[in-house]
């Protein structure tokens, strides 16, 4: 609910992930997103929803990934495979999003 109210103001990048060493999609895509935060948080806002553990039968290609809330509704969906490239796909796909919506 406070991802809704909170999207209304500005887009929100929410990272569902966790902090377990053997999903090292995880740790991969938790330091990516570290610092797509540092260089994009004065256009978006960032938010981890972490697991407690690890469930090794959880398929890689589905876990972790990211969604960008905007206007109280999900419009992306960011899947697991992405590479260390969210500094340009956060920015492109909302935008590309936001024009649809708009």
């Amino acid at each position: 609910m406070a991802v809704f109210h909170a999207s209304k103001l500005r887009p929100i990048v929410v990272l569902t992930t966790s902090l377990d060493e053997r999903c090292t999609a995880c740790v991969a895509r938790n330091e990516a997103m570290l610092r797509a935060q540092q260089a994009l948080g004065d256009q978006f806002e960032f938010v981890q929803l972490i697991y407690d553990g690890w469930n090794p039968e959880v398929k890689a290609e589905q876990f972790p990934f990211a969604h960008i809330h905007y206007q109280g509704s999900s419009i992306v969906t960011l899947g697991a495979d992405l590479d260390d490239n969210l500094l340009t796909v956060i920015p492109a796909e909302f935008a590309r999003r936001k024009a649809v919506i708009d």
